[in-house]
């Protein structure tokens, strides 16, 4: 709850050599944040990290990211339009855009670790572009 209801918070940008691991359950939940870039030493996204951050429409993650969880309800209710998957991911949960209206591009990395997707995407809209090996 670090960040939780932060009506302050507009960008998060991250150090390329941040040493950040892991954010939080529920860390910036509620908050006024428009844009976020991680670091590439982001592995975790915890549960309900930035749920409730409806100005939320922009998440980056740098190409050499070691990003490989996002838990349920991370960016629930966010107004993320799309995601790039990066390499080493292995688990998406399968609330973790729950209630993100406006995403509509899901794009997978070919050299994606992810194994299987489960997703609940609530788009009329919606584009998953997944390599062939990745199984759904």
């Amino acid at each position: 709850y670090a960040f939780y209801s932060c009506n302050q918070i507009r960008e998060i940008i991250f150090q390329k050599k941040s040493k950040l691991e892991k954010i939080g359950s529920h860390a910036f939940s509620y908050s006024s944040i428009k844009k976020i870039i991680f670091p590439p030493s982001l592995k975790t996204i915890c549960n309900k990290a930035f749920s409730g951050c409806r100005q939320l429409q922009s998440i980056e993650f740098p190409n050499n990211s070691k990003l490989q969880t996002i838990s349920e309800d991370a960016f629930s209710f966010a107004s993320i339009s799309s995601i790039s998957i990066v390499p080493f991911f292995t688990e998406i949960d399968s609330i973790a855009f729950f209630s993100c209206y406006k995403l509509t591009i899901i794009e997978y990395n070919e050299y994606s670790d992810l194994e299987s997707i489960s997703l609940c995407v609530y788009s009329d809209d919606l584009i998953i572009m997944i390599p062939p090996k990745i199984y759904y």
